[in-house]
């Protein structure tokens, strides 16, 4: 089994054709012949040993050395040994690389391709790459190109392009061009080292003018004009033929005087009552004066004015005016009547009547006119007591107006009153009875009911807590009571007391007439059928041990049917409480037949031995009917 491979190269003692021709020689253990090593040691090392090219040789005879994973070195480089060139000329470095101008890289950035020969950035150019500016290598005047469009200019030169300066610009003033360092060449009509503008011969103006363009000047405050003359009063003339010598600084003509060469007339230079003094002692005069010294005409006097009522003289004027109660029109000379009516300076409260120079107020029905004859003031016919009110009387402004009291109803002549039957036109709040009285209604209750506390509403009285008393049971229904007996008595005419059922009692069921034996009957009949119903639905109730004879049953029947409301809480049957089955009180015969109306009024006595079971009653004993 092989262990770690030792590599040695067969120099010194083991030296097999030596490493210049690329072999080496490989050591490993191995069970082949034992090899002494060493004649100190007893010690026998077994190993085999091989042959191979060295690191940095291939081929078949380990002759040709490797050069950076090749062959042959880059550039047409010959690999000499391992990773060792010869370079070709005008190549050099450890892998042959192009060498330009002496170097392997080029100026600026550039990339050596070949000798001598580079491959620039953007912005450069030239076998060596020079900065490029403006399309160029150099700059203008003279400037050197350091970087792309980035000029190093001569001093007195400036600027991406190195242009010259004149006076610290690159231009010069006036739109001259800067040819050199503060030296310009002058468009026409300046002049000058800094193009300086010429003005009529001059490079400055007169009266103090500043020359800012060829022949025209910027002139000092009180002068003006192309040349800069002065200003009198606005022009570069003065009044009346005078000369302007300065800024509103006249030189008179004979004649006239003062800052702008006024006219003198009599000594001044204005004439009296405003006229105008126009030229040496002549005066324009002012319309109402007249003569060489402008007099006042009176036009009053001479009867020019043509005033309709009142003619006042004014200097140089006049004026009209009108009597009260009239307008002056617009020709200043015309009075009109003024209509205080239309345009409102009446002051009427109500009605305005217009006169020549004159107007008269008055006012509307209901009102009445003051002490100043303009005001209206309401009359109170309410307090005055001249209305035509049943009842109520309200003052309004110009008029009044009626109304009535609780319960009546203001009539359509909007003056009398009626009474309101509250009770026929259904706006009480009455419960039960309304009763109509003048000017108010009133509530009361049927009998059995009582007034509440609001006398609208009624509450039923309970008569069976009053001191009307029943003999044995008292209901209370709405608005009245109702008696009733206990078992084995009858509620007497009065409907109040219950006397004992007797033999006697039964003598008036008895003596009914021919039609009211029909009636009973009738209801015996009813009962029958009644019975026969209450039978399948709920069995016989019957009190236990007690013995009911046919004509009491047959006359609590008859009861029944002639008291819808009766109530029997004592007997052990349903209670006869008007519903349909009329106060049952009998069960079916034993056999299931039914007992005959003739049966039911004789004699025979029903028994039965289980009268408060709820099952089906069986005993029932009596005579069947034939």
């Amino acid at each position: 089994m092989y262990a770690t491979v030792l590599f040695l190269c067969s120099v010194g003692i083991l030296y097999i054709g030596g490493c210049e021709g690329g072999y080496c020689t490989y050591y490993y253990p191995c069970t082949a012949e034992c090899v002494k090593q060493r004649s100190t040691t007893n010690t026998c090392y077994r190993q085999c040993s091989r042959s191979g090219c060295c690191t940095g040789y291939t081929g078949s005879s380990c002759s040709h050395p490797i050069c950076f994973g090749s062959n042959a070195c880059p550039n047409g480089g010959t690999c000499r040994a391992p990773d060792t060139c010869s370079c070709a000329t005008g190549y050099s470095g450890t892998k042959c690389s192009a060498i330009c101008f002496g170097s392997t890289s080029c100026p600026n950035g550039g990339t050596c391709i070949a000798p001598d020969t580079c491959s620039c950035r953007t912005g450069f150019s030239g076998a060596k790459c020079s900065a490029i500016c403006f399309g160029s290598t150099s700059c203008p005047n003279g400037g050197t190109c350091i970087a792309p469009d980035t000029c190093s200019c001569r001093t007195g030169f400036s600027g991406a392009k190195c242009s010259a300066i004149c006076f610290g610009s690159t231009s010069c003033p006036n739109g001259g061009t800067c040819i050199a360092p503060d030296t310009c060449s002058c468009r026409t009509g300046f002049s000058g080292v800094k193009c300086s503008a010429i003005c009529f011969g001059s490079t400055s103006c007169p009266n103090g003018g500043i020359c800012i363009a060829p022949d025209t000047c910027s002139c000092r405050t009180g002068f003006s004009g192309a040349k800069c003359a002065a200003i009198c009063f606005g022009s570069t003339s003065c009044p009346n033929g005078g000369t302007c010598i300065a800024p509103d600084t006249c030189s008179c003509r004979t004649g006239f005087s003062g800052a702008k060469c006024a006219a003198i007339c009599f000594g001044s230079t204005s004439c009296p009552n405003g006229g105008t003094c126009i030229a040496p002692d002549t005066c324009s005069c002012r319309t109402g004066f007249s003569g060489a010294k402008c007099a006042d005409i009176d036009e009053c006097n001479s009867g020019t004015a043509n005033c309709s009522h009142i003619c006042t003289n004014t200097p140089g004027s006049f004026w009209c005016s009108c009597i009260s109660g009239y307008n002056l029109t617009s020709d200043g000379r015309t009075c009109s009547d003024i209509n205080e009516c239309s345009s409102g300076a009446s002051g009427c409260t109500h009605t305005c009547t217009n006169t020549q120079g004159l107007f008269f107020c008055s006012c509307k029905g209901g009102f009445s006119l003051s002490s100043d004859g303009r005001t209206c003031f309401d009359d109170d016919e309410c307090d005055g007591k001249t209305h035509l009110c049943d009842h109520n009387c309200t003052n309004e402004k110009g008029t009044y107006s009626c109304s009535c009291m609780a319960g009546y109803l203001l009539d359509t002549n909007n003056r009398t009153c009626s009474d309101i039957n509250e009770c026929l036109l259904d706006t009480n709040e009455c419960e039960q009875v309304c009763t109509n009285e003048i000017g108010k209604y009133k509530c009361s209750c049927r009998s059995g009911y009582i007034l509440d506390t609001d006398e609208r509403r009624c509450i039923d009285v309970d008569e069976c807590n009053g001191t009307l008393k029943c003999d044995h049971i008292c209901t209370n229904l709405n608005g009245t009571f109702k008696c009733s007996c206990r078992y084995g008595h009858i509620l007497e005419t009065d409907n109040q007391t219950c006397s004992e059922l007797t033999s006697t009692n039964m003598a008036l069921t008895t003596s009914l007439s021919a039609s009211g034996v029909i009636v009973v009957v009738g209801v015996a009949v009813v009962v029958f059928l009644v019975l026969r119903r209450y039978r399948s639905k709920t069995g016989a109730r019957m009190e236990n041990a007690v013995s009911y004879s046919q004509e009491t049953v047959a006359f609590e029947r008859l009861r029944a049917t002639t008291d819808p409301t009766c109530e029997n809480t004592e007997n052990p049957y349903d209670s006869l409480s008007g519903v349909p089955e009329y106060c049952e009180a009998m069960d079916k015969c034993q056999q299931g037949k039914e007992v005959s109306t003739a049966n039911a009024m004789g004699n025979p006595v029903y028994t039965n031995t289980n009268l408060r079971s709820d099952a089906p009653q069986k005993h029932i004993k009596g005579t069947e009917s034939t």
